[in-house]
């Protein structure tokens, strides 16, 4: 990734963060699948929580990508 331009990097996470926004529905479904497994093989509540997807999680994870794609690109910085 280090020899690939900011701009390309940048590009490619905004249309992650579209890409995840635009499939929410699809992600949604198979995050119930994975859900449903989880709970028969008794995981623990804790930890579903951090499995569970939702809509504003989603939404979230995108603008996350869009957060960091407005970023100055830190490849090449030398920080003390």
């Amino acid at each position: 990734m280090a020899a690939v331009s900011a701009a390309v990097k940048n590009k490619a996470l905004r249309m992650m963060a579209d890409t995840l926004a635009g499939s929410a529905e699809g992600v949604l479904s198979e995050n119930g699948k994975d859900m449903e497994a989880a709970r028969e093989n008794g995981m623990r509540e804790s930890m579903l929580d951090r499995l569970l997807l939702t809509g504003p999680r989603i939404a979230d994870m995108a603008d996350g990508l869009k957060q960091v794609a407005a970023l100055p690109d830190p490849i090449g910085e030398i920080v003390s």
